[in-house]
């Protein structure tokens, strides 16, 4: 079976890239995806990284590593500052980089994969600077700055430790493969896709990002089995686990949710039986069209009242709204996303049920605006709480839609998203006396 390989196990090319790989314990352990690339022969470089890094440490390990003509790519995984705050000087972190542009290197950003899942009776405080600093990040995309967003692909319990603040292996092999693609695109010919044959060893699993499993969500895709919203993105994540679960339990195979050769063989051959009907995933807009029945239309005031009486400031509440104004036109009916996706927030597949039962366990209509943003709240308040702790953390009305649009609404693009709803609740404050 010819596949192409992840880009891990590649044989080193001719032109091998030299690159500093700086940040905090992400970077530092023995597995991380840095010590993973160099101990492969895929580049040559140095890792320079210190266990509990601050940005302000790490830039201080930046400028003191750095040389002028020997690197071809400075790579930089970090996104938290001392006992939580932002004070971190921006100004010289962003000069040191420019320096090492205008020193022909290229600089890769990757923005701190915590607060999502992070265990707060571990962490209580410490990380809430997150969501600033990676909005920071991203916005020195662009000019000889590439910037991986670590949550828009780490999106799942599944990629950390207990602690939900630490990288496990599955994730660490996808940052591997992820900054390995970002690396091919930005020095072509620096990285070896030659399609190769994979041995019997070979599994690939949850983590792997490659154009590899992009053919193999195509081919589930094509034989009816779901891989969810994010179709063939050549993430193996939650979504395309359960597509390969569900392939081999149809298949006769033994269900391990990663594809080893005799599962790879199969899927990849005219054999492969078709997902029956009943194991489809089903039309979502059936569900709606028969749990949701009405439609209500709230205004920002609405929205920013109730969330102020939750003990929110007017400029979090406005940040909030900003969002669902974006994802409804504050419609309680809208539907989005082929029919998969309903109201003000868009709550989507499981969420969108969980919507449902809730507000009617509560004796809430589930049609209302006061039972959908009581759900909101219900969520930030259990599931959402990370994303509650950086929109309280917020000050003014764009960083607090920032801070929604990235850590609950999750987006594709979700810091550009974030940076436009920012410009949207800013437009919106006017409007709230």
């Amino acid at each position: 079976m010819i596949l192409l390989k992840s880009l891990l196990f590649e044989q080193p090319t001719k032109n091998k890239l030299n690159v500093l790989f700086v940040g905090d314990s992400q970077t530092a352990s023995g597995t991380s995806y840095a010590n993973k690339l160099i101990k492969s022969g895929a580049i040559s470089g140095k890792v320079v990284a210190s266990v509990g890094a601050s940005m302000s440490k790490i830039y201080g390990l930046f400028k003191s590593a750095y040389k002028p003509g020997v690197y071809d790519i400075v790579s930089v995984l970090g996104g938290n500052n001392d006992a939580g705050n932002n004070n971190f000087d921006t100004d010289s972190f962003t000069k040191i980089i420019t320096t090492a542009i205008k020193n022909k290197s290229k600089v890769i950003l990757i923005t701190c994969p915590t607060m999502q899942y992070i265990n707060t009776s571990m962490y209580p405080n410490n990380y809430s600077a997150a969501p600033s600093i990676s909005k920071w990040q991203s916005g020195l995309a662009g000019n000889g700055v590439t910037v991986i967003d670590s949550l828009s692909i780490l999106n799942d319990k599944r990629y950390f430790a207990k602690d939900g603040l630490h990288l496990n292996e599955f994730a660490q092999n996808a940052l591997t493969q992820l900054w390995l693609n970002k690396a091919a695109a930005i020095k072509p010919g620096s990285v070896d896709n030659t399609a190769l044959d994979i041995n019997d060893k070979f599994d690939i699993k949850f983590g792997a990002i490659s154009q590899q499993v992009k053919a193999i969500q195509k081919r589930l895709i094509e034989l009816n089995y779901s891989v969810g919203p994010e179709m063939d993105d050549s993430v193996f994540g939650p979504h395309t686990q359960n597509g390969v679960e569900t392939f081999q339990k149809v298949n006769g195979l033994k269900v391990t949710g990663q594809l080893d050769k005799q599962s790879l063989d199969l899927l990849m051959t005219p054999n492969a039986k078709e997902c029956p009907p009943e194991l489809r995933q089903k039309d979502l807009s059936q569900s709606i069209d028969t749990s949701l029945t009405s439609s209500q239309t709230g205004t920002i005031k609405t929205i920013v009242d109730f969330f102020v009486s939750k003990g929110l400031t007017k400029e979090q509440g406005i940040g909030i709204a900003a969002n669902l104004q974006a994802e409804s036109g504050l419609r309680t009916g809208a539907i989005g996303d082929s029919g998969t996706s309903i109201g003000l927030a868009q709550w989507h597949n499981e969420r969108m049920n969980n919507l449902i039962n809730w507000t009617k366990q509560n004796n809430l209509d589930p049609n209302s605006v006061k039972g959908q943003l009581e759900f909101l709240w219900y969520e930030l308040t259990t599931s959402e709480s990370g994303a509650l702790r950086s929109i309280k953390s917020a000050s003014t009305t764009s960083d607090a839609a920032y801070a929604f649009t990235v850590n609950f609404e999750r987006p594709a693009n979700k810091h550009v998203k974030g940076l436009e709803r920012g410009q949207l609740a800013t437009s919106l404050e006017s409007q709230i006396s």
